[in-house]
C-alpha cells in the first residue's frame, strides 16, 4: 500500500512540474511574441517620424528651408550695403552686368532684359543684372541669382528667369538646319541653306509674310519647304513650333511618303505633327501607302500621341518633337498652363531606320500636308513666332531652355510694340 501511495505521489509532483515547465514555456513564448510585436510597433513608429521629418512639410525640410532664407537674407544685406557705398561714393565700381530695354526695332542688339519664367514680370533699364558666381570684395562669390537697382536701392533674388538679348530668341544654336525667330525673320537667307517659304500671289498681304515678330501663313497656298536635310542613323532630329492657329484643324509639320512605283509624294505621311479640335494635337510616324495598315495595326512601328482639350479657333501652341532614331524613342512636349508636359513612347529602331523617313530627297513642309481621299493639297493658316529643326536630338533640359526663351522673347517684343 505504500509502494502504492509513493507512486501515486510521484506522479502527481511529475504533472505538477510538467504542469509548471509548460506554463513558463508559454510565458517565455508571449514574452518573445510581445518583444516582436514591440520592434514592429517601434520600427512603424521610427518610418513614420522619419517620414514626417523628411518629408516636404518636415522638420529637415522646414530647417533647410530656413537656413536657406537666412543665406539669402545675409547675401542681400551684403548686396545692399554695395548699393550704400555707391551712394556715398560714385567713384566706387558697381558690380554686375548694366542691363538695358530694347531701343527701337527688333534688329536692334545693344539691349539685355532678364525676364522672369511664367510671368510678364522683366528687369531692363536702371538694373543690373548680378548671376551666381559673382565676386565680391570681402564676401566671396554670390551663391544666388540677382538684379540689383542702385537709384531706387531695390535687390531682388531672382529663381527662374530668362536672360533676353538683342542676339536672344533660343538657347540650342548648334546642328540648326531650319532656324526662324524674331531676330533673323527679315532675313530669309539666315532661316537654312534649303528654307523656302512658299506662298502665292499675296505674300505682302494682312494674312502672308513677315509681319513684325512673325511669319503668317494665309490658309490657302502658303507653306514653309525644307529640302535636303540628312538625318543621321545614329542620331535623330527635334522639331519644334511656337505659333498661333486659327481654325480647327491644323497641319504643323509633314513629311510625305514616295509612292515606289511612281516615285512621286502619296497620302500617307512618313511623319506628320498636326492639331484638331477632334483629336487634339497628334504626332505619327509612318513608312508609306504600302504597309501603312500594317503600321496601323502594330502599335510599335505606327503611333499617334493625343493631347486632348485643343479648342476651336485662335489659340497659341508651342510643340517640340524628338525622334531618338537610335534608341527607337519618340518625345513630344506641348505647352501647358505655361508648362512643357511630356509625352512619349518607343518604337522598333529597324523600322524608323528603315522607311522613307530616312530619306533624304523628302522634303519637310510646314503648313502644308497632301493627303484625303481623293488626296489633295491641304494648306494651314497660322501666325509663326519661331519653329526649329535640329539634325540631332535635344534633351529634356535643352528642349526646355529653348522653350522659355522662345516664349519669354516672343512676349517681351509684343509688350514692347504694344
Amino acid at each position: 500500500m505504500k509502494c502504492k501511495e509513493i507512486l501515486e505521489k510521484d506522479k502527481i509532483n511529475l504533472h505538477l512540474r510538467n504542469k509548471k515547465k509548460v506554463q513558463k514555456l508559454k510565458e517565455k513564448g508571449i514574452t518573445l511574441i510581445a518583444l516582436v510585436v514591440t520592434i514592429i510597433i517601434l520600427l512603424i513608429l521610427a518610418g513614420v517620424t522619419l517620414n514626417m521629418a523628411m518629408s516636404g512639410d518636415g522638420l529637415f525640410s522646414k530647417a533647410k528651408l530656413a537656413v536657406n532664407k537666412y543665406d539669402v537674407a545675409s547675401e542681400q544685406e551684403v548686396l545692399q550695403q554695395q548699393i550704400i557705398e555707391y551712394q556715398m561714393n560714385n567713384s566706387i565700381e558697381k558690380i554686375g552686368e548694366k542691363l538695358s530695354d530694347k531701343i527701337s526695332s527688333v534688329t536692334d542688339s545693344n539691349w539685355k532684359v532678364i525676364q522672369l519664367n511664367n510671368s510678364d514680370k522683366n528687369y531692363g533699364t536702371n538694373y543690373y543684372y548680378v548671376p551666381k558666381g559673382t565676386e565680391i570684395a570681402n564676401y566671396g562669390q554670390t551663391k544666388y541669382n540677382w538684379v540689383m537697382n542702385y537709384e531706387t536701392g531695390e535687390v531682388i533674388n531672382i529663381e527662374e528667369y530668362t536672360v533676353l538679348d538683342g542676339n536672344a530668341g533660343i538657347s540650342v544654336k548648334d546642328n540648326l538646319t531650319l532656324n526662324i525667330n524674331p531676330v533673323n525673320l527679315n532675313d530669309k537667307t539666315s532661316w537654312g541653306e534649303n528654307v523656302t517659304f512658299v506662298y502665292g500671289a499675296e505674300e505682302n498681304s494682312k494674312n502672308s509674310g513677315v509681319h513684325g515678330t512673325e511669319l503668317r501663313f494665309d490658309g490657302i497656298d502658303d507653306y514653309l519647304r525644307i529640302d535636303n536635310v540628312e538625318i543621321q542613323v545614329d542620331e535623330g532630329f527635334t522639331f519644334e513650333f511656337y505659333g498661333k492657329k486659327y481654325g480647327d484643324k491644323v497641319w504643323i509639320l509633314n513629311r510625305l511618303g514616295i509612292d515606289e512605283e511612281t516615285s512621286k509624294p502619296n497620302a500617307a505621311s512618313s511623319f506628320r505633327i498636326g492639331i484638331s479640335s477632334l483629336h487634339g494635337l497628334s504626332c505619327n510616324i509612318g513608312k508609306g501607302a504600302s504597309e501603312s495598315e500594317l503600321a496601323r495595326v502594330n502599335s510599335t512601328n505606327w503611333f499617334d500621341f493625343s493631347v486632348p482639350d485643343i479648342s476651336e479657333g485662335e489659340m497659341i501652341i508651342y510643340v517640340s518633337v524628338s525622334v531618338d532614331l537610335k534608341n527607337g524613342k519618340v518625345c513630344l512636349f506641348y505647352e501647358e498652363n505655361g508648362k512643357l508636359r511630356e509625352n512619349e513612347t518607343f518604337c522598333s529602331v529597324d523600322y524608323l531606320n528603315s522607311g522613307d523617313l530616312m530619306k533624304k530627297e523628302l522634303p519637310f513642309c510646314i503648313g502644308s500636308f497632301f493627303g484625303g481621299s481623293p488626296s489633295y493639297d491641304q494648306y494651314s493658316r497660322y501666325d509663326l513666332y519661331a519653329t526649329r529643326l535640329y539634325n540631332r536630338v535635344l534633351n529634356e533640359k535643352e528642349v526646355n531652355e529653348n522653350y522659355y526663351e522662345s516664349v519669354n522673347f516672343h512676349n517681351y517684343l509684343m509688350e514692347d510694340n504694344n
